[in-house]
């Protein structure tokens, strides 16, 4: 079915066949804490131990149990995620053993399914980890039940062959307002062999134009069912070229590089550790950009006022500074790293702009900002607006010893 039919048509597995294993762990003993902590020395020491905690309250989707989706699976599991849901309803095969992180001759011998590999193996590493397990695939009925509870991040890691079900849990997930991680069906794998070529980015900044037009057409396609942010897409800027083969020619160490790559973003992004994340970008263009969108908003908001001496005024290694070291490149709220969306504001704007006064948010969110009378205000909304400011305030401290513009 092409991508631009109905998503939602798809006959899909009955009821009855869905099976639910719910594999919840209590609250460690002391001893099993102690040995915990120990096999999770590498993490909690490259996380520390607040950021180590964070992650480990991290409730994760992974949806196909696959070459990508098994290697997530086993690394955030080495690592001391909170929770994992399991999800995939299909069986290992011969085929499946080229990629697959645990599926042995045995398994494909005997047709098991990939969840229950997967969680086997999972608990010889770490036999108190927090596994729910879905004997099921993502389809129109299913989508409910496999997106419930809240988690924290949902993970596509559909394979090619069911790729319009790739787009339907990227759509779904983003209605229910869930951050989720894609590879467009594995789309973005297909022929690519260069491992120096990846690149993580919103959908709303991800440039696709240049390598494949399905990943194109696909990205548009879910912008036109309302997916416009929140979707972080891993891809390739590797030059594409179409074979005259099957379609689904994917290197089987491939799998591995993208799921560790994944896997490196979802523990840093979850630990509280989101300036770790580089992206590769022009930062000189990007500043002179958003430093000439900057200037526009302080004439519209802040033309009042009496003009900083030349000493004071911020100069265009500061503004990269801004941009890249202290909110590497990102919307400080959303995460969108789309620069034509994004401007440099006053944090507060009874405060003049300086280093540390200054916020990288999106247009719209910069004039949304503008119209809160102060930020004690803002902070009585609600709690997420609250721990915003705080967020804030806690990464601009840092910089209090900086001179103004």
């Amino acid at each position: 079915m092409g991508i631009t039919q109905s998503l939602f048509s798809q006959p899909s597995e009955s009821n009855n066949s869905i099976q639910i294993q719910n594999n919840y762990s209590n609250e460690l003993s002391p001893e099993e804490e102690i040995l915990l902590r120990e096999q999770c020395t590498r993490t909690i020491s490259l996380l520390g131990e607040e950021g180590f905690e964070k992650f480990r309250k991290t409730f994760v989707v992974i949806v196909g149990l696959g070459g990508i989706g098994s290697h997530i699976a086993q690394t955030l599991g080495r690592s001391g995620i909170g929770k994992i849901r399991l999800v995939d309803g299909s069986r290992v095969s011969h085929s499946t053993l080229k990629s697959h992180a645990f599926a042995e001759y045995q398994d494909a011998q005997q047709a098991r399914f990939k969840v229950c590999v997967v969680e086997d193996h999972l608990r010889k590493i770490l036999p108190h980890i927090n596994i729910e397990r879905f004997e099921f695939n993502f389809n129109a009925n299913t989508a409910d039940l496999i997106l419930s509870g809240n988690p924290d991040v949902i993970i596509d890691c559909i394979g090619v062959k069911d790729r319009n079900y790739s787009y339907e849990l990227v759509i779904n997930a983003n209605r229910k307002n869930l951050y989720t991680i894609t590879t467009l069906g594995a789309l973005t794998l297909i022929d690519r062999c260069d491992v120096s070529k990846f690149r993580f980015e919103d959908i709303s900044a991800a440039n696709l134009s240049s390598y494949n037009i399905q990943e194109v057409n696909v990205k548009n396609f879910l912008i036109n069912n309302g997916v416009h942010s929140n979707v972080a897409i891993l891809y390739s800027i590797e030059k594409f070229e179409e074979l005259e083969t099957n379609e689904n020619n994917i290197i089987c160490t491939m799998s591995s590089y993208f799921a560790n790559v994944i896997c490196a973003y979802v523990i840093m992004y979850f630990a509280g550790k989101k300036e770790k994340l580089k992206i590769n970008r022009n930062i000189k263009l990007i500043s002179k950009k958003i430093f000439s969108k900057f200037l526009k908003f302080e004439i519209k908001y802040h033309d009042h006022e009496e003009k900083p001496q030349n000493n004071e005024k911020l100069n265009m290694l500061q503004i990269e500074f801004i941009i890249e070291k202290i909110w590497n490149g990102r919307c400080a709220k959303s995460y969108n790293s789309n620069i034509d969306q994004l401007v440099l504001v006053r944090w507060d704007k009874f405060k003049k702009a300086a280093i540390n006064n200054l916020i990288l948010l999106t247009e719209q969110e910069a004039e949304n900002h503008y119209l809160i009378e102060n930020l004690e205000i803002l902070k009585q909304k609600s709690e997420q607006d609250a721990n915003f400011v705080n967020s804030i305030n806690e990464t601009l401290n840092k910089f209090i010893n900086n001179s103004m513009i």
